[in-house]
This record gives C-alpha cells, sequence and structure tokens, in this order.
C-alpha cells in the first residue's frame, strides 16, 4: 500500500471524528483539548487550532491507489529550517486498525 498526504479538509475531519465511538477513545488521541461527545462546534474549534498555530499542520493520510481516507496525523513543532517536527496525533480508519 502507497499512502498520500494531504491537508486536512472540514469533510475529511468531520469523517476522522466519526470513527471516534468512545470517551476513552477521545481522551487517547486528543488528551484535554476536545471533550466528549464530539460536536460541530469542536470541529470548528479543532480546525482553528490548526490553522492559527503556524508550527502544527494537520494531514489526511490517503490510500494513494484509490484516494480513501484511512487516517489522520497531527504533527507539532515544526521547524521549516531544519526540516522537522513532531508526530503528536495518530489515528487510523477503524478497519485499518492493528493491520
Amino acid at each position: 500500500m502507497s499512502l498520500k498526504l494531504q491537508p486536512s479538509s472540514m469533510e475529511n475531519i468531520s469523517t476522522v471524528f466519526s470513527w471516534i465511538t468512545t470517551e476513552r477513545m477521545l481522551l487517547q488521541w486528543t488528551g484535554n483539548i476536545l471533550s466528549w461527545p464530539l460536536d460541530n462546534a469542536q470541529l470548528e474549534k479543532y480546525i482553528c487550532i490548526s490553522e492559527q498555530n503556524k508550527k502544527l499542520i494537520s494531514l489526511d493520510v490517503l490510500d494513494d491507489c484509490c484516494s480513501e481516507l484511512i487516517g489522520h496525523i497531527d504533527i507539532d513543532n515544526i521547524d521549516h529550517a531544519n526540516h522537522f517536527g513532531e508526530i503528536i496525533r495518530v489515528i487510523l480508519k477503524p478497519d485499518m486498525q492493528g493491520r
């Protein structure tokens, strides 16, 4: 499988949120950034955090052969001069987990 990364879209973040089915999953993925239950206001908050923080990028993970959304990654503390960043959050589509 070949993967493709692209900037996250509102539509895809909404899909990612649908993968989070329990409060425990949400806590594991976002810590205390968001709260249970998820709603549209929190979706907008999550997008705003990514757009306002120049050292954070949210990326959709796509299966390159069919452009299917299979995951989401947040990279923080981006140092553009040194091409460095820290992967801080990763979530996979439920049927991709454990593969």
